[in-house]
Order: C-alpha cells, then structure tokens, then sequence
C-alpha cells in the first residue's frame, strides 16, 4: 500500500471513529427527543435555547480561539501553554460577563432577556467556561489522535443530557432549570472524560503558567485573537442570530419552536460535520505543511457530503410539518414548518464543511473576519427588514435561510481558490 492510500485509510478511519461515535450519542439523544418534547413546554424550550446561545458565544469570544491553535503546534508544552492561556482568557470574559450582565439587569429590569432568563442569566458565564474547557480537550485529544476518546465523551455528554432531563421533567414538572441542569450534567460528564484521559499531561502544568512564557505564547499565535476570534465570534453569533432576535422580537414559545426544530435536525448533519471538519483540519494541516495541493480531496469531499444528504434534504423539505407532529405532538407542528425551511440552508453547510477548514490551514483568518461580517449584517438586514414587512417569524427564518445559503457557495468558491498553487494564485491575480 502506497503513502497516499495510508493516508487516505487513515483519514477515512478517523472520520468513521468520529462519525460512529457521535452518531450513537446523538441517536440516543434523539430518541429521547419525544419523551422530552412531551414533558416540557416550547417556553421553556425556548428559555432553555437563549441560555445556551449565550453560552456558546461567551465560550467562542472568550477562548480567543487558542482553543483551536492547540492543535497546531509540534511540541506538546506549546500545547499545554496555549490551554493554559485559553482558560484564564474563558475566567476573565466570564467575570466581565457577569458584571456586565449585572448592570444590565440593574438598569433594564423588564428587558426581555431578563424576562425570560430570570436567575438563570448569571449562571451563563459557568457554561461559557465549561464549554471552552471542553473545546480545549477536545484539541488537546485531537493532537494525539485519540478520536475514540472524543467519541466516547460525545456519547457521555448527549446520553446524560437527555436522561438527566427526563428525570427531572418526571419528578419536578416543566421548567426553564430542569432543561438547564441537564445541559450542565452531559457536559461536565464529557468533560470529565476527557480529562481524566489525560490527566497525566496535566501534573505538571504548573510549569507554564510563568506570565513571561505565556506572553510569547501569545504573540506567537497572536493571528488567532486577532483574527480567528472575531470571524468565530461574528460566526456563532450570526449561527444563533434567530435564537437572539426571535427572543427579542416575539414570545419565548416561537423560539422554542424553532430550537427543537433546529435541534432535532441539525443533530445528524452536526454528527457528520464535525467530524469530517476535526479529522479533515488535521489532515489539511499536515498536507499544507509538505506543501502538497489539497483540491483534489477538497472535491472529493464536496461531492461525497453531497451525496450523502441530498435525499434526507429533500424528504424533510416536503414533510417536516409531517413528521414532527407524528414524533413529538401536535403542538409541535410549528418546529416542524420551521425544519422545512431550515433544510435547504443546512444542505450547504453541510456540503461546505471540507472547504472551511481551508481559512484555518491557510492562514486566511482575516479574509474569514471578513465573510463572517458580511454574513451577519446582511443576515440582521434581512430579519429586521422582514419583521417590518411582514411581522411572520416564518418569513423571517426565510430571510435568514437565503442570506446563509448564498454565503456557503461563496465560501466554499473561496475556499476552492486559496489552495491554489503559489503559482495559480500568482496569475490568477
């Protein structure tokens, strides 16, 4: 067997760990979907989402993406540095977090936010740490190639969720805390995993925490906070854009709708995705460094997410009401018009997935700010211009489902193009 056919064994090997791994975790999740569906109520689904939204960007902005540069380096102490790094970033953004949200709550006392999030909002800086600590596990395993271990926290993380969730639904009845506690359960589940795996890296971590070490770290990847931050910050921002203003603009039952509409869909796409994008990130790395041509895989890669979710696409486009209302109840036949509308947007992403990681390879952290942005202002020009035409939160998601589509096919034209060879990309300018 040839180097290359190793290597494509091994890429595909990784992927299959991943995807298998996850895959059973979000199964089991999403078999458990109707037993929660049943038990909670949209107002809570929809309080429960606005949390975890928040959550997610405080953990993306906070961790100033050395999260991500982790993987990068050929020393382990590089590595360690930069997760030490990363977490007194995610400490010091949760305390400005929380302050903030204090004075907040203190002047906007009827804000609708506060409203919905009560109490619950100044638990948010936690999640942001945990869910950053995570994400730095997660690299740190990638690094080392253990992708069964990331499975195996994948697993622990989405099948205590749910369960923790049910049990508490059963006892306690429907509530905002009963969705949250859950949420905290799977992940601090995964996260113990995770570290308990690598504990020994971490005896002597104490060594790289000298401020002046940690500084040169710093400025080494300086490309990261600088740039990688703001693109992932305006990224998951524009990702949970819906989230944010459907909780601004109408009553926290229309957000629930879309979240578990959004949730029971995206779950199988986020399986494949994510996995394809952590292997196919370390495989792009090691290629860019031999300086070898990525379009080729890049093509490949393409077309085979295209073949694989071409025909669950099309199925949930024509029958989304359909089946949500067979699986979870009839009150929650809105969440399912709102899948079909989601579907053809979630199609591109999930063909757009190989391309991505090429800004990441390439060092194209600026040009990636750069469509992030892009995609956000036009995303809230859509929403915002659509409430006022039409006041319907269906024309809304449409808006915010075009702005999306068209952005992946530019991102991934984009991405095509930056792997070009040093030469292509010469008399292409």
């Amino acid at each position: 067997m040839t180097p290359s056919n190793k290597n494509q064994k091994s890429f595909i090997q990784n992927v299959v760990t991943l995807m298998t791994g996850t895959s059973l975790a979000q199964l089991i999740s999403l078999l458990l979907v109707p037993v929660i569906s049943r038990l909670f109520t949209p107002e809570d689904f929809g309080a429960a989402a606005l949390f975890l939204s928040l959550g997610m960007i405080l953990a993306t902005g906070g961790s100033l993406r050395f999260d991500q540069a982790i993987i990068l380096p050929d020393k382990d102490s590089v590595a360690l540095k930069l997760f030490v790094l990363c977490i007194a970033s995610l400490l010091a953004s949760a305390a400005l977090f929380l302050i903030v949200a204090i004075v907040f709550t203190y002047y906007f006392p009827d804000a609708s936010w506060i409203k919905t999030l009560g109490v619950w909002l100044y638990v948010v800086p936690v999640q942001g740490v945990l869910l950053g600590i995570s994400y730095c596990l997660v690299s740190l395993h990638m690094r080392a190639q253990q992708y069964k271990i990331i499975a195996a926290s994948q697993i622990s993380r989405y099948t205590v969720t749910p369960l923790g969730r049910i049990a508490i639904g059963l006892c306690c009845g429907s509530s905002t805390g009963g969705l949250i506690i859950g949420l905290f359960g799977g992940l601090l589940s995964a996260i113990g995993l995770m570290y308990w795996r690598l504990k020994d890296s971490f005896t002597n971590i104490s060594r790289y925490t000298d401020i002046t070490v940690l500084k040169a770290t710093a400025k080494e990847y300086k490309d990261f906070p600088l740039h990688s931050t703001p693109a992932a910050l305006v990224f998951v921002i524009s990702e949970n854009m819906t989230i944010l203003l459907f909780g601004f603009l109408y009553p926290s039952s229309i957000v629930g709708y879309f979240a578990l509409g959004y949730r029971v869909i995206q779950a199988p796409v986020g399986v494949i995705c994510e996995s394809v994008r952590k292997v196919f990130l370390v495989k792009a790395s090691r290629l860019a460094t031999q300086h070898m041509r990525l379009r080729s895989i890049l093509i490949k890669a393409v077309l085979g997410m295209a073949a694989v979710g071409i025909i669950p696409s099309l199925v949930l486009m024509a029958y989304g009401e359909e089946i949500f209302s067979l699986l979870l109840g009839s009150k929650w036949v809105t969440a399912g018009l709102y899948a079909e509308i989601l579907a053809p947007w979630l199609f591109t992403i999930f063909i757009a997935i190989p391309m991505t990681t090429t800004f990441i390879v390439m060092r194209k952290q600026n040009l990636w700010l750069k469509l992030q942005l892009s995609i956000l202002f036009f995303r809230v020009v859509a929403m915002l211009s659509i409430h006022v035409l039409t006041g319907r939160p269906e024309d809304v998601l449409m808006g915010y489902v075009m702005v999306g589509i068209v952005f992946n096919i530019v991102i991934m034209v984009i991405g095509y193009k930056i792997v070009a060879p040093p030469k292509e990309r010469t008399n292409t300018a």
